[in-house]
């Protein structure tokens, strides 16, 4: 009888240590969930602004979410960061000063730390673009995507792929 007891003291000791950890893992599982919840609301909000900054031609707001961004467009094999990014971004927009990218998809990872942002982009070739003078033609349906990493709160790094002979076709700058 005594042994019996011992045994289940034992066990009793034994399901209440279980108990305990799977309370403790699910405690811990639960910040981490909170946690990758936030960061993933802040990189919902730093694309908002990125977004935004494209599509009402603020200069200020692109750089305020992504100053020492590691911009690299995929497609010119051209990357950039810091005031060259301004440069590239006020010569962008002085081009196609209608520019709108429209927001066909996004998705945030889990973490919080990337966003992918499936986009079409349309507007009118009116400006300068460097020595290419501008053609009045309108871009439109062009698509394309952003790859946006996030750290430590900012926008670090953008990787961008769209398709530059239908940019060039459309543009005007080459034959069709």
């Amino acid at each position: 009888m005594t042994r019996n007891l011992f045994l289940s003291r034992k066990g009793a000791l034994v399901l209440t240590m279980a108990a305990a950890f799977a309370l403790f893992a699910m405690t811990l599982a639960g910040c981490e969930q909170a946690g990758n919840a936030a960061a993933q609301k802040k990189a919902e909000e730093l694309f908002d602004k990125w977004q935004m900054g494209w599509n009402t031609h603020n200069v200020d707001l692109l750089m305020e979410v992504a100053a020492e961004t590691d911009y690299w467009d995929v497609t010119l094999n051209n990357r950039i960061s810091g005031e060259d990014f301004r440069k590239h971004a006020e010569a962008f927009l002085v081009a196609m000063p209608d520019v709108n990218f429209s927001l066909d998809e996004v998705t945030v990872t889990p973490d919080g730390k990337e966003v992918i942002w499936r986009w079409t982009w349309t507007g009118t070739f009116t400006g300068p673009l460097g020595e290419t003078q501008p053609t009045g033609k309108k871009v439109e349906g062009l698509t394309g995507a952003d790859f946006l990493y996030i750290e430590d709160g900012k926008i670090k790094k953008v990787d961008i792929y769209w398709n530059q002979l239908e940019l060039l076709t459309q543009m005007g700058l080459l034959g069709g």
